[in-house]
């Protein structure tokens, strides 16, 4: 899992600094949103890093799982790597998907396309047309 963290990590330390752009930019991209919601498959190492990450750039935000239980503890190799990189996710207990309850200004942003076509039939009727 070692491996697989270091390749994953770069990818969504982007995605939560393209995040804080878009709204550092909003003005400009009309983009206008207030909570970022990270979205991957248990809520164990992706999303939980994406989210301390985000908040560590002063974006609220939260993570959930799309098949897990809510009240989880952090994978213990993902605490490990997310500690080398200065990201502290010791308190962090997962969150299913469902639980989840969508605010108007929510940003979702799913880790794969299966998280995202797990997520659209919630998150379909806000979508701004």
């Amino acid at each position: 899992m070692l491996r697989v963290q270091r390749k994953i990590y770069p990818w969504i330390e982007r995605a939560v600094l393209d995040s804080g752009r878009l709204r550092l930019a909003d003005e400009k991209l009309r983009t206008n949103f207030s909570r970022v919601i990270f979205v991957c498959t248990g809520n164990i190492c992706r999303s939980p890093y994406a989210e301390a990450m985000a908040r560590s750039h002063g974006l609220d935000a939260i993570s959930c799982g799309i098949a897990t239980r809510t009240g989880l503890p952090a994978d213990p190799t993902a605490l490990e790597e997310a500690a080398a990189k200065g990201v502290d996710m010791s308190s962090h207990r997962t969150t299913r998907w469902e639980d989840v309850e969508l605010k108007s200004g929510d940003l979702v942003i799913a880790l794969e396309l299966r998280h995202a076509r797990a997520v659209l039939p919630k998150a379909k009727p806000r979508i701004a047309r």
